[in-house]
Parts: structure tokens; C-alpha cells; sequence
């Protein structure tokens, strides 16, 4: 149970992963075209950028209660 509940944590990661490309190539484009919008400063964006800790995920796994989504996480997971 635990390799399939990491295995799904990794995919989900993935997933995030690719959408992060996706929006930092959509804003490029979206500056590129003049739009403009609010951004985060940069102590965020190191902060957002650094790797889990496997403490931390097990962490959020264990407070997070019952899971209410099919995958068995909840929104507290994330």
C-alpha cells in the first residue's frame, strides 16, 4: 500500500511539474505579447521551487485525515 500511495505521490508530481512548464512557457509567451500581470517575489519563488523533504510528505499524508477523492487524498494533502 505505502510503493502505490508514493507511486501515485510521484505522479502527481509529475503532473504539477509539466504544469509548471506549461505556465512559465504561457508566460513567456503572455510577456512576450505585452500583456502583464502581478508576480510573486523572488523569496517566494525560492521557497515554491525547493524539493519536498520525504518528511514533509509523509507529513501532509498523515495529517490530512480520510481521504475523500478516489486516489484516497484529500485536499488537506495538498
Amino acid at each position: 500500500m505505502v510503493n502505490s500511495m508514493w507511486r501515485i505521490l510521484q505522479q502527481k508530481v509529475q503532473l504539477f511539474t509539466s504544469m509548471r512548464s506549461f505556465i512559465m512557457e504561457y508566460s513567456i509567451k503572455a510577456i512576450s505579447k505585452g500583456i502583464s500581470y502581478s508576480t510573486i517575489g523572488l523569496e517566494d519563488v525560492i521557497e515554491l521551487e525547493k524539493d519536498f523533504l520525504k518528511e514533509e510528505v509523509w507529513k501532509a499524508i498523515n495529517d490530512s485525515g480520510k481521504g475523500t477523492c478516489l486516489d484516497g487524498f484529500n485536499i488537506a494533502f495538498f
